[in-house]
């Protein structure tokens, strides 16, 4: 194989946006708000993906699409065939909505892996343990990896919608002993890590009317200067990501303007509990940072709006369910 190199400049930006949310929380309109103005900027046409019964026909007198119905099985490799249609229609901008199917829905990864479990077990005369590995890599690695290589190389903008589910953390509470069960927001539902690809994935609380959950959501740095987690999805957002998209100057996202707080100190006074250091606070960061842990998940969990508030207790407990995350994540990844 040759090889050969160029100067990098702007232009042909890959932009894969995400969109998760509970029921009623507003993925599809507001989807399709900024896909308007994606289309617009890039004088073209919208193709939707639509594989929750033609739903998305709902907002046809809202905005201009055209609609792919997408009909189970839910497989990876239908996934890549409808994305790739869209593409050879020469879309402008395509939606996808919704991705959870791929996952969760008939003919789907997870109902793909029990039925090749059961039939490995059944050819090599085994127990379905034994081929939990080999049934997994059938259903999803394979599948779901040539889909995930082939829409990183897209040049269309993509939009996709994800359903969320609660996010809960079972917790001991200091006060009575008790364990209790705390919501920490919403968590997309697709395949493992999916949700990684996206420039920006944009969570919505119920009856969101469009503005993202700031501590739950998270904009890679390319995308800061353009747009910000105060701002709803709309029309004019889609324009600015059409201008980078296509290598142009976008404008800056609106300032929002901030109401004025009181400074909460860093360190604790008048006797009350002492809290970490600054080295500490930093070093719990990173830690979040490094291993895709939404520091904004973290801080709510822990009633803090900053790692420097916090008790040298809650620095290990935070450290352990650290552990505990990365450990859970290794033995998926082990499966």
């Amino acid at each position: 194989m040759k090889f050969s190199s160029r100067e990098a400049l702007p232009g042909g930006r890959r932009l894969r946006l995400g969109i998760g949310g509970p029921s009623r929380s507003g993925k599809t309109y507001s989807s399709l708000r900024v896909a308007t103005g994606i289309a617009q900027g890039l004088n073209g046409k919208i193709y939707v993906i639509d594989t929750d019964n033609e739903f998305s026909l709902d907002y046809a007198d809202d905005f201009k699409f055209e609609i792919v119905d997408f009909q189970p099985p839910f497989t990876p490799e239908n996934y890549l065939a409808a994305v790739q249609y869209c593409v050879d229609a020469g879309a402008a901008v395509i939606v996808v909505d919704h991705m959870t199917h791929e996952h969760t829905g008939q003919g789907g990864i997870l109902e793909r892996q029990q039925e090749i479990e059961g039939q490995l077990a059944e050819k090599w005369k085994t127990t379905r343990d034994k081929t939990k590995a080999a049934s997994w890599n059938e259903a999803k690695t394979i599948p779901h990896g040539k889909f995930v290589s082939y829409v990183t190389r897209v040049k269309q903008p993509m939009i996709f919608n994800f359903r969320a589910k609660d996010k809960i953390k079972i917790a001991k509470d200091p006060k009575t002993g008790k364990q209790e069960w705390i919501h920490m927001g919403y968590t997309p539902i697709c395949a493992e890590q999916f949700d990684y690809e996206m420039t920006a994935m944009l969570i919505l609380p119920p009856n969101s009317e469009g503005y993202p959950d700031k501590e739950l959501s998270e904009i890679r740095k390319p995308l800061r200067s353009i747009m910000h987690l105060d701002e709803q999805i709309n029309e004019e957002l889609g324009q600015r990501l059409a201008a980078w998209a296509a290598g142009a100057q976008p404008k800056a996202a609106p300032p929002v303007a901030q109401p004025p707080v009181d400074p909460l100190p860093d360190r604790a006074q008048d006797g009350a509990v002492p809290t970490i250091t600054a080295d500490e606070a930093l070093a719990l960061e990173a830690r979040c940072t490094d291993n895709a842990i939404k520091t904004g998940a973290v801080k709510k969990f822990f009633k803090v709006e900053r790692f420097s508030q916090m008790t040298s207790q809650q620095l290990a407990d935070a450290h352990a369910m650290i552990d505990t995350t990365l450990a859970e994540r290794r033995a998926k990844e082990a499966v």
